[in-house]
């Protein structure tokens, strides 16, 4: 319910001119995910920084654009898991906690994330508790609590059903829907164990991911694992939502091409082409595919004794 009252700026706006107030919002998530993506480019060595920044963006923009262009959250949703990271590695607990609860009140998928950091940083766990309460307790002060109420478990029922639909209908682009075009449906019960043990072998990978790294590694490294989860295994995750795992990509491009690691650049090359030219009703295996070949480069990383960064 609070992505609407947040929205609100938007919606006096739109009272005025709809097609300015459609033009503004288009120019604010764009330009907050451009500066977004430069502070993730602000995490590698110095010397790097401008080039990371520019394979970045230039990865970023034609998975972006279709989500952009329609004005939907998952752009401001990846604004906020960016800024979050960023301020992770900054030690920025307060800003962290902030970034993370403004994502989730707008997109409750930032849940992937915040409950990953949440586990892993010992200073974010009273900041995001008071920080919960504070964005539930909100909506109290702009209408009557039986209507907040009636609000809250309205949406409950609506994730709920949009769970389940997710999870029933093949036509969506994530790890159960790419096995359900190979004719293996699983059932809802055995998707979410599947879930939960993925979830819990992220989290293992996140605990190694402090250990072998530096701060600044680390979050890029947490931002690639929640950002490739979220995409494999949200019941409802759609093609257009493939622009969250764009940035880091393309830090890690940047970054083999700086050790000269040829052959990793290129298959990240070809990830990046599959999830680009991927369309239609080839989205439904080919994007969480490439996803999953990502994923497992990550973990490779992680887990092996030799990694790039």
């Amino acid at each position: 319910p609070q992505a609407a009252i947040l929205f609100i700026p938007f919606a006096y706006l739109a009272q005025f001119s709809f097609a300015l107030a459609e033009i503004v919002w288009r120019l604010i998530s764009l330009g907050l995910l451009i500066f977004a993506v430069w502070r993730l480019a602000n995490l590698v060595e110095k010397k790097f920084i401008a080039r990371t920044f520019f394979i970045a963006t230039a990865v970023t923009l034609p998975l972006v654009f279709s989500s952009a262009r329609n004005g939907q959250f998952n752009t401001i949703l990846e604004v906020m898991m960016l800024f979050a990271v960023y301020a992770i590695a900054k030690e920025r607990w307060i800003q962290a906690a902030f970034c993370l609860i403004l994502g989730f009140a707008l997109k409750p998928t930032m849940i992937v994330l915040l409950l990953l950091l949440w586990v892993l940083y010992r200073p974010l766990w009273w900041r995001l508790l008071l920080g919960m309460l504070a964005v539930f307790i909100f909506p109290f002060f702009t209408q009557v609590p039986h209507y907040v109420i009636t609000q809250y478990l309205n949406s409950i029922n609506m994730l709920q059903t949009a769970s389940t639909v997710g999870s029933n209908n093949t036509d969506w682009a994530q790890f159960f829907g790419m096995l359900a075009q190979l004719k293996l449906i699983l059932p809802q019960i055995l998707q979410d164990a599947i879930r939960a043990v993925v979830a819990a072998f992220v989290l293992y990978c996140g605990v190694l991911t402090k250990q072998k790294f530096n701060k600044y590694t680390t979050a890029i490294f947490l931002y690639a694992l929640a950002a490739s989860y979220l995409m494999l295994f949200n019941p409802r995750t759609e093609g257009n939502d493939y622009g969250i795992l764009a940035p880091v990509i393309g830090v890690f491009i940047s970054l083999l091409l700086a050790g000269s690691y040829k052959k990793q650049v290129w298959l990240l090359v070809f990830v990046v082409g599959g999830l680009v030219m991927g369309g239609g009703n080839h989205d439904f295996w080919s994007a969480p595919f490439f996803t999953l070949v990502f994923m497992v480069f990550v973990v490779k990383q992680i887990l092996g004794k030799k990694h790039f960064a």
